[in-house]
């Protein structure tokens, strides 16, 4: 009677058996980087703070808006609520436009740092006679380098991203201003309507160049930017949202908004020229810490 032997077992007595690697335990996944260690960062704490003065202007308007249009020109309920109109739509209008505007100010200043560097390239090659070299009988030019990446920290991206800054922050502090007045000597109604629209197509401008500005320094981390800049202005925006009308009560709204916007009038431009000076500086000391480690 035949025995059927096992085919492990003769690859035993052969010689021939290859004992199977135990399974490769599953790989754990990346830990997460913590958004709250980029409160250490110089440059993110001052892009922060002047993005949260920014909202809390705007939420300052908003917050205020049924308030001091009911007690401005006696307005029903019905026409308070149309009264959010014009800022939303201003709102909608320049996050499309300002947009458009960033990325075309970051490429014309983008095209211009490497026309230089080509211009400091060149230069190079000729000095150190190595514009050209022999290939096959034939001369040919060496091709531009792209850069590296510590030549790509030499790009002022602060500089790119926050110029039209302070345009927006001036028209964001006398349209402040002009709008609370505005409401406290009780003009027109269309000049408030007006005013909200510009303020909200700067106040989106504004807020856009700083939130975009905050995911180019750290690429990688864009959800965790945008976590902590929404989590400072809400923050800020919740503190003066429970004092805006206790003032308006004591001083009247032209005062109130005039005190509010000349705080941001000193604070934004000051913590703006800080990221534009110091930024470069910073993000290149990260990077090298980064490679030291």
């Amino acid at each position: 009677m035949d025995v059927l032997v096992p085919l492990h077992t003769i690859n035993i007595m052969l010689g021939t058996h290859r004992p199977q690697a135990p399974p490769t335990p599953p790989s754990k996944p990346p830990l997460r980087p913590n958004p709250f260690l980029l409160f250490l960062e110089p440059d993110i704490i001052f892009m922060l703070l002047s993005t949260a003065l920014t909202y809390g202007l705007f939420v300052t308007i908003q917050s205020t808006t049924s308030l001091l249009f009911q007690q401005a020109y006696s307005s029903s309920e019905m026409e308070v609520g149309l009264y959010f109109l014009p800022m939303g739509v201003g709102c909608l209008l320049s996050s499309v436009v300002t947009g458009k505007q960033l990325d075309w100010e970051y490429k014309r200043c983008r095209r211009q740092w490497e026309e230089k560097r080509r211009a400091r390239w060149e230069e190079d090659e000729r000095h150190v006679g190595a514009s050209e070299k022999q290939v096959d009988g034939g001369l040919e030019s060496p091709s531009f380098p792209p850069p590296s990446k510590e030549e790509e920290l030499t790009f002022h991206v602060e500089k790119a991203r926050l110029r039209w800054s302070f345009v927006y922050t001036g028209l964001t502090i006398a349209s402040c201003i002009g709008y609370g007045w505005a409401l406290d000597q009780r003009v027109h109604m269309a000049v408030p309507l007006v005013i909200q629209f510009l303020f909200g197509w700067v106040v989106v401008g504004q807020m856009n160049s700083f939130q975009t500005l905050l995911i180019d320094v750290f690429p990688k981390q864009g959800s965790s930017t945008t976590a902590i800049n929404n989590f400072v202005r809400c923050l800020l925006g919740a503190g003066i949202i429970s004092v805006v009308n206790l003032i308006i009560d004591a001083i009247g709204a032209g005062w109130t908004y005039t005190l509010l916007s000349l705080i941001g009038a000193v604070a934004i431009p000051i913590f703006t020229l800080v990221v534009i000076r110091y930024g470069p500086r910073w993000r290149m000391r990260r990077w090298k810490k980064k490679n030291q480690n």
